[in-house]
């Protein structure tokens, strides 16, 4: 977990940096946060709330929610859960080539391309402080 950690804070970092080209980040940049946010979330899940977490899809979400409902989870893990969740879906759609979708991310974060991918940087280091101040075997 530690080790993810410390990957998603180099990328958060990457991300509020200037060296970006003026539409974001590409592939390669979508697909390690979304692998990093999986990875973190899915132990969080599994050693937190003993939910096997299978993915960051819609589906996922969904079953995750309904796992909440018929449990006793705290509101503060849940909500640490659903603010990863919104992290993915703001990178998905930011690394959209869809205009309409990007726009719901922009008007979400608010601001320039770099406005935005410091905003994003800023809520992923305010996620990985949450997990790591949560997390017991950290």
């Amino acid at each position: 977990m530690e080790e993810f950690l410390s990957e998603l804070r180099q990328e958060a970092s990457y991300l509020s940096s200037k060296s970006l080209s003026p539409i974001g980040f590409g592939y390669r940049g979508r697909t390690k946060l979304e692998r990093l946010l999986f990875l973190i979330l899915k132990e969080y899940c599994k050693d937190q709330l003993a939910y096997n977490l299978g993915g960051l899809t819609y589906n996922h979400q969904k079953s995750f929610f309904e796992f909440a409902e018929t449990s006793s989870l705290d509101s503060k893990e849940i909500d640490t859960v659903k603010e990863g969740f919104r992290i993915a879906e703001l990178v998905w759609q930011l690394s959209s080539s869809d205009p309409y979708v990007r726009e719901e991310a922009m008007e979400e974060l608010g601001g320039t391309v770099h406005v935005l991918f410091e905003k994003l940087s800023d809520r992923i280091m305010k996620f990985v402080r949450t997990i790591e101040k949560n997390f017991t075997k950290v």
